[in-house]
């Protein structure tokens, strides 16, 4: 089943760049990241053990065209179920190198 979720309502992008500085957003992920509402974050069961995989294309929603290194923390929100709500898992921060 796919389920269908907004990038502004199901995840949380960090991206900043060498100086730690946040990137800015590209004029699409403007209307993505700040936009209305536009879905309904619909709670994901991922049994011990397995991976739930969702691709995020950052390079359209961020400003990564200048050359050099950026630090990218992604954050989605799940249903914690001991706590009958909600909460957010957070990704290991990832460096991307933009070359010259």
């Amino acid at each position: 089943d796919t389920v269908r979720t907004s990038v502004k309502d199901a995840f949380k992008i960090r991206i900043t760049d060498a100086q730690g500085n946040p990137v800015p957003v590209t004029r699409y992920g403007d209307t993505q990241l700040h936009g209305r509402k536009s879905s309904t974050v619909a709670p994901m069961g991922v049994q011990p053990g397995k991976t739930f995989t969702e691709e995020i294309l950052v390079n359209r929603l961020y400003d990564l065209t200048l050359p050099g290194v950026y630090s990218v923390e992604v954050s989605r929100i799940v249903a914690d179920t001991e706590a009958k709500g909600w909460t957010f898992v957070t990704s290991n921060i990832v460096q991307l190198r933009i070359p010259d």
